[in-house]
Formats: C-alpha cells, structure tokens, sequence
C-alpha cells in the first residue's frame, strides 16, 4: 500500500510553492511518493492525468492525491484523509451537496483510491484551464457506485482561484482574456455532458 501526492503548478508565484512544499514536508510523518507535474495553462485536467499516470504505472500504490499549489497543508492532514473510507475524499470545506444526499468535492486538495480511476478512467482535458473537471469526475465515480466524502476537519488552508486569477491568454483575435473567459465555455460543456439528467442544471 502506498501514496502518491500530486502537485501540478506553474511556478509563477514561488513563494507561495514554496510554501506548499514546506508544510507538505514538515507536517507529513507518513511515507508518500511525491509527484510534481508542470502546468502549462493547457488545462489542470490536463497536467493532472500526467501525474495520475506516472502514479498508476506503480502497481503499489492505492491512494493517489491531488494538491494545488496555493495550499498550506495541516498537521496530520494525510493521516486523517487516508483513514476515511470513501472513495474519493475532500477537506471538510471542499464538499458540495449535488442533490439526494450525494455531494462532490474539489479537487484542490483530495484522495481518489486506485480503482476509481481504473473503473472510470481519467479527468476530462475538455475542460479548459481549470474548473468543473472536478465535479465532472465526482458525478461519474457516482455513476459507478463509487463513494464521495470529506473529513470532519480542514486538510489545509486554501487561498482559492489564486493561480488561476494569474491567468492570461492571448487569443488567436489579439484579444487578451483571463480565466473567467473560460468560465461559461466549461460549464458550457457540462450542461452538455450531463444534459437530461438530474445534474444538467447543477452549474
């Protein structure tokens, strides 16, 4: 049994990854291989499943994670998310009620056990930049009997949409748009993956 951290970032505030990777080292007693993958703006989905993968192809590990890098990590916060016996499991300020009792989590900070990526395969990269890929998976793993939880405490704290309100994109127009240009575009996709369903209105 074993544990894969991934951390996707973009290196443009180092401070702050700096501040994740000391808390991660200072306030884990467990052993984990650790998993840094560059994110080059194609998509968080995108530079995640390259680290899902490099974890999946060591038959050992079970538990993979998956950590922004605009956290600071708690004391025994991997302890905690190790030991709850969801499938897929969050911060207690990361979960979301999606309707009949079932509820999603962000993925900013969150475990996923081995067999669910190998039931329902990997993020959706058709999500730009960032945001609703999380809560895309979440609905398929629900789809597949898998559970969703968080911990009954805080895993870290979060200093939410800081790197990708660092956001710029030159569009093919000349035209230069921030994240929130995306925004519609991924829930866009959603409404469409998900329509006559019951989550089609979620977003």
């Amino acid at each position: 049994m074993k544990t894969a951290i991934i951390i996707p970032t973009v290196g443009v505030d180092l401070a702050r990854l700096k501040s994740t990777f000391n808390s991660l080292i200072e306030r884990t007693n467990e052993e984990y291989t650790l998993i840094v993958v560059k994110n080059d703006w194609k998509g968080f989905a995108h530079s995640v499943n390259h680290g899902i993968r490099m974890a999946l192809g060591d038959s050992s590990i079970t538990d993979i994670l998956l950590l922004n890098d605009d956290i600071v990590l708690k004391t025994g916060w991997l302890k905690t998310v190790l030991e709850s016996p969801q499938d897929i499991c969050g911060s207690s300020d990361s979960y979301r009620e999606c309707g009949d009792g079932l509820g999603y989590v962000a993925f900013w900070c969150v475990r996923i056990k081995r067999k669910v990526f190998e039931t329902i395969g990997l993020l959706d990269e058709n999500y730009k930049v960032g945001e609703c890929e999380d809560i895309d998976f979440c609905l398929r793993a629900i789809m597949n009997g898998f559970t969703i939880g968080a911990t009954n405490i805080e895993l870290a704290a979060h200093f939410g949409h800081v790197t990708l309100g660092e956001y710029k994109k030159q569009l093919d127009t000349g035209q230069q748009v921030d994240f929130k240009h995306f925004q519609e575009e991924n829930r866009a996709h959603f409404r469409r993956k998900w329509q006559k369903t019951k989550w089609e209105k979620l977003l």
